[in-house]
C-alpha cells in the first residue's frame, strides 16, 4: 500500500444521447435469439444493440463487439446508438461498454457529455466512460465544470465526481479536494462521493472521509 500510495502520490503531484386513415397497431420488438448475437456479425449486432426486446446484457455485449471491431462501419454504429436518444436502451449499453475501453474514440466524448442528464442510468454509465479519457485535458475540464456547479442536478454531480477518481491527476486531485470535498457549505452527499473519488485515485483507504487526513496529504503533495 505504502507503494501505491508513493507511486500515485507522484503521478498526482506531476500530472497536471371521421376520416382519418387507420393507422396499423405498433408491432412488439422481435427477441434476437442467443445463437444470432453468439455467432453473428457486424449487422446481428447492430440489430441486437438496437432491438428493445433484446437483455441489456445482450445489448451491451454487442456494443462491446462493435466497439471491438473499429471499422467505419462500426464506429458509426457506436455513435449512432449513442445519440439515439429514442433508444435509453442502446445508450446505456454502448456507454456501459465504453467504461471498459482503453483506447476510447475522441469523436465519442460530445455525444458522452451530452447524456449527463435526467436518464440516472445514462447519466452514471456516460460519466464513467468519459473518466477513460484519462489524457485528454478538455475532458477533465468539462468534468470539473459540472462537478462543482451546484445548479446541476446531485446525481449528476455525483457521476462525475466519480468518474474524476479515476483520472490521477493534480487538477482532478484540487477539484475534489480544494473545491469539493473541503468546503464545509457543500452537500454531505457530494462531499463523501468527492473523498471516495480521492481514495480511488490514490488508493490511501485509511483516509476514509475525514477532512483533516485529506488536507494533511493535499498539502504533502500541492
Amino acid at each position: 500500500m505504502a507503494f501505491r500510495s508513493l507511486w500515485i502520490m507522484t503521478v498526482v503531484t506531476a500530472a497536471v444521447s371521421t376520416a382519418l386513415p387507420r393507422v396499423a397497431p405498433a408491432q412488439s420488438p422481435v427477441p434476437i435469439p442467443a445463437p444470432l448475437l453468439n455467432g453473428g456479425g457486424i449487422n446481428d449486432w447492430v440489430t441486437t444493440l438496437n432491438n428493445e426486446a433484446a437483455t441489456p446484457r445482450d445489448r451491451e455485449e454487442a456494443a462491446r463487439r462493435l466497439i471491438a471491431r473499429q471499422t467505419p462501419e462500426t464506429d458509426a454504429a457506436v455513435r449512432a446508438a449513442l445519440e439515439n436518444f429514442g433508444s435509453a436502451g442502446a445508450q446505456v449499453a454502448v456507454a456501459t461498454a465504453l467504461g471498459d475501453d482503453t483506447t476510447p474514440d475522441a469523436r465519442l466524448i460530445a455525444p458522452l457529455f451530452a447524456l449527463l442528464g435526467p436518464n440516472r442510468a445514462a447519466t452514471t454509465a456516460a460519466a464513467s466512460a468519459l473518466g477513460m479519457y484519462k489524457d485528454d485535458p478538455g475532458v477533465l475540464q468539462r468534468l470539473s465544470t459540472d462537478a462543482m456547479n451546484k445548479a446541476r442536478p446531485e446525481h449528476v454531480r455525483i457521476a462525475v465526481i466519480r468518474a474524476m477518481g479515476a483520472i490521477p491527476s493534480k487538477r482532478s486531485a484540487r477539484t475534489l479536494s480544494e473545491q469539493i470535498f473541503f468546503p464545509e457549505d457543500e452537500s454531505l452527499p457530494v462531499r463523501n462521493v468527492a473523498a471516495d473519488a480521492l481514495i480511488e485515485m490514490t488508493g490511501l483507504s485509511e483516509n476514509e472521509r475525514d477532512a483533516q487526513r485529506w488536507r494533511q496529504w493535499w498539502q504533502g503533495v500541492s
